[in-house]
């Protein structure tokens, strides 16, 4: 799974609508999204265009999955 703990990191990709700079040959993030990990904290996410795009809501560990961005 992509976790990502980076506030700044998110705000990067949102900015860029799913693009880090300087790693553009890697997929676009599509969605990230929020959600209470297994063991009771809150998680951060994004997924790649490249991937399931309800790996998150589908997954027996996280819950509460909301969505926070979805790349237009």
């Amino acid at each position: 799974m992509a976790t990502i703990s980076s506030p700044e990191v998110i705000n990067i990709l949102i900015e860029n609508n799913g693009f880090y700079p300087g790693d553009e040959n890697r997929p676009p993030v599509t969605k990230i999204v929020e959600y209470r990990n297994q063991w009771g904290g809150k998680s951060t996410a994004i997924v790649y265009q490249n991937e399931n795009q309800n790996r998150y809501e589908e997954s027996p560990v996280c819950f509460e999955v909301k969505t926070i961005w979805i790349r237009s």
